[in-house]
């Protein structure tokens, strides 16, 4: 269940309250997703992180340093500065431990290259 709190942040990130919310499939991940439908009919991504932003349900690495930031936003960068179309990244709040994201729509890299 999405918190109350990350509702309010939606609706303060783009002025509207969803017109709903639909819970999407996840794979092999903590993470739970969500699909927002604003009253466009425009969709945005919100990834909800498991409680501890550097849980388990993290990327695993060999990395023994202070990470500067989650795995997840660290790979983004890599891949927008390599000219690999991802979905942006809209908005992090670690205090809510989730991420919107650009909605790239049902689409898997698994189905295209099957």
């Amino acid at each position: 269940m999405m918190s109350t709190n990350l509702k309010d942040q939606y609706e303060k990130m783009f002025s509207q309250s969803p017109l709903k919310i639909t819970k999407l499939h996840g794979d092999a991940s903590n993470r739970i997703y969500y699909r927002a439908t604003l009253q466009n009919q425009t969709t945005y991504i919100i990834m909800q992180l498991p409680a501890g932003a550097s849980s388990v349900s993290e990327e695993i690495t060999n990395f023994k340093g202070k990470k500067d930031e989650l795995p997840f936003l660290n790979i983004a960068t890599f891949l927008e500065k390599n000219k690999i179309p991802i979905p942006e990244v809209l908005r992090f709040s670690p205090e809510e431990n989730c991420i919107i994201l650009e909605d790239l729509g049902d689409t898997t890299l698994e189905s295209i290259i099957k």
